[in-house]
């Protein structure tokens, strides 16, 4: 199934990706749902490149992932990067609450240590770091920790 430029839906083999952009915050936001390899990571590709030319934050939502494998994390890492080489804000990570699939790896692998990001637990919560009055967010500052 074709994605539309602002708003789609894609399922294959236990996969699914949603992706809009939230007009409110000026957001864009990526739901992942089901188990997520390297089978996806193209079509995620993609949604960085899209993401990132709009100049607009980034909320990946893994709340309804049952399965992410280090291709997906690599993705999570390159996205930061380049969020920080375009002086992007970097992304935001939905991982949903203490337990769920992505909680419990981010945690195992220590990821918010490694990569620049921001975890929290809902969309809500994500929604108010990238833009916490709903306005414009500001680009970050890669000098400042």
């Amino acid at each position: 199934m074709p994605l539309h430029p602002e708003d789609g839906t894609r399922a294959s083999s236990g996969a699914v990706l949603q992706f809009h952009r939230a007009t409110q915050r000026d957001t864009w936001v990526l739901t992942l749902s089901g188990e997520h390899d390297l089978a996806t990571v193209p079509e995620l590709n993609g949604h960085m490149e899209d993401a990132l030319r709009s100049d607009a934050p980034v909320v990946i939502d893994l709340t309804a992932a049952t399965f992410l494998d280090c291709q997906v994390i690599g993705w999570l890492a390159r996205l930061s990067q380049r969020a920080a080489e375009r002086d992007q804000v970097q992304p935001t990570v939905v991982v949903g609450a203490d337990g769920s699939a992505a909680a419990r790896l981010f945690d195992v692998l220590d990821i918010a240590e490694s990569i620049p990001i921001t975890c929290v637990a809902t969309k809500a919560e994500a929604l108010d770091v990238v833009a916490p009055d709903g306005g414009p967010v500001p680009p970050s500052d890669p000098s400042v920790p």
